[in-house]
């Protein structure tokens, strides 16, 4: 997409700047998601660890009911770290939309 990049950049009003949505921020944080999942699912503890240090990693456990029972500890906590990426990804991306949001009207 260097293409898009290099629209966008091109594009832009400096007046505006503050408020444009952050897509290489939004991706960034996707590719530190993905490297940390390489490097957590290679080493299980550090996977538990990554969670443990998390303060709302509780927020993110399944639900009772939900637990398949074929389901092993490894994939519960791949599930939370899953759970937990989307809500923080969720959080940053609101927050770009509402500067541009607060911009327009």
């Amino acid at each position: 997409m260097k293409g898009f990049d290099s629209y966008l950049r091109r594009a832009q009003i400096d007046e505006w700047r503050e408020h444009y949505v952050d897509y290489a921020a939004l991706k960034d944080r996707l590719h530190a998601y993905a490297k940390r999942r390489r490097a957590l699912q290679n080493d299980h503890s550090l996977l538990a660890q990554e969670l443990a240090k998390n303060t709302s990693a509780t927020d993110y456990r399944l639900q009772d009911g939900e637990v398949d029972e074929d389901e092993t500890d490894l994939e519960d906590m791949l599930h939370q770290l899953s759970l937990m990426e989307r809500s923080e990804f969720r959080l940053q991306l609101q927050q770009e939309l509402h500067k541009s949001t607060v911009w327009y009207h």
